[in-house]
């Protein structure tokens, strides 16, 4: 799922001239996004932290860059609110884990943690995107068929069921494994300690 990923070169761009180039080179979904934020990503910090003490002119600015951005990156592999994935048709207990992106869902659900806030000098609303896309979370038009509750809780409103067609919808990690049946294959590695290997 690296057509989603893709876009994120241009941030790379603005840390490195060679940034993009890592897309290339590894694999796809999860793997693609892992390999980005702890190999690749992690070895330019270490490469500018050096810099940064041997005095090489922007080497700091670089550094506070890559790390900010590897700390994006590590929130939206964890998966919690606002850098979840969030696909309507699939119930509670369906619900992708952390980073785990089905290309049948479409692009435009899968970047949403991407969007979930900017990067500090990005461009304005493209989160961590060199470009905002021309996308929305907003309801789409259309009505769902009838979805049980206990399943599907964003159609319904008061006890009612509305059908309406929400994107705009997070869930915390642990409202989705709350459901899961025992044994479910989580089909991501969430909250299984990335943020121990953040670096700086």
């Amino acid at each position: 799922m690296c057509q989603g990923l893709g876009s994120v070169r241009g941030v790379f761009g603005r840390i490195s001239p060679h940034g993009g180039g890592a897309f290339a080179r590894v694999g796809k979904g999860r793997r693609c996004l892992e390999a980005l934020t702890w190999s690749y990503l992690g070895d330019w910090i270490v490469r500018q932290q050096d810099g940064a003490k041997r005095g090489e002119g922007g080497a700091e600015d670089r550094l506070a860059a890559a790390q900010e951005l590897q700390r994006r990156l590590a929130a939206i592999l964890e998966g919690d609110p606002p850098h979840d994935l969030f696909i309507r048709g699939k119930p509670v207990e369906a619900q992708p884990i952390g980073w785990a992106p089905d290309v049948n869902d479409g692009v435009r659900l899968n970047l949403r943690p991407f969007m979930a806030a900017d990067l500090p000098g990005g461009k304005k609303g493209a989160g961590l995107l060199p470009a905002r896309p021309n996308v929305h979370w907003r309801r789409d038009r259309g009505r769902e068929p009838f979805r049980e509750q206990e399943q599907f809780p964003w159609f319904w409103r008061d006890g009612e069921f509305t059908g309406e067609r929400v994107n705009d919808v997070h869930l915390p990690v642990a409202e989705k494994l709350e459901p899961r049946p025992e044994g479910m294959p989580l089909e991501s590695g969430a909250s299984h300690g990335p943020r121990a290997n953040l670096q700086g």
